[in-house]
């Protein structure tokens, strides 16, 4: 059976960069750099130079022209006709997540004990401070002291 002629043609590719290409190699090279916490960086390093080339194409004129798109994860709809909202843009952000990923480094819990000897010291440096009325360093002793129970209760 010959293929059906009413088909409609494909066609060449744009030789522009309407898909972002360009964007992903970069965020290609930049995800080898070295990172803070692992051997390379994360992907919210990464991402970061999505979002500086989506806000820098939302200033120029070509996007005052654009078309309505779906934003997949709240439901909204937004105007865009960024190289960056592309679906091939999408899909190879969506690959470099799941390679780069996400390294959380929680904060150290600071324990009661470790609170009290803070407030021990703080108390040590008051008592110096106030037999020479040094104003402005017990202000500073003061807010130390108030943030530290301040946040010690907070994470309770």
């Amino acid at each position: 059976m010959p293929p059906p002629t009413d088909r409609i043609p494909r066609g060449l590719f744009s030789v522009s960069d309407e898909d972002g290409m360009g964007l992903a190699i970069l965020m290609l090279i930049n995800s080898l750099n070295l990172g803070k916490s692992s051997d390379t960086v994360q992907w919210a390093t990464i991402r970061s130079l999505r979002s500086a080339l989506s806000n820098y194409y939302r200033t120029i004129p070509a996007a005052q022209t654009a078309s309505v798109e779906a934003d997949q994860p709240s439901g909204s709809h937004r105007d865009s006709d960024s190289p960056t909202s592309s679906r091939w843009f999408e899909r190879v952000s969506i690959g470099m997540h799941a390679r780069l990923g996400d390294v959380v480094i929680q904060d150290k819990a600071i324990t009661i004990d470790e609170t009290k000897v803070l407030l021990l010291v703080l108390e040590e440096h008051w008592n110096k401070f106030w037999v020479n009325d040094d104003q402005v360093r017990l202000f500073e002793l003061a807010t130390v002291g108030a943030m530290a129970c301040a946040a010690f209760g907070g994470a309770l």
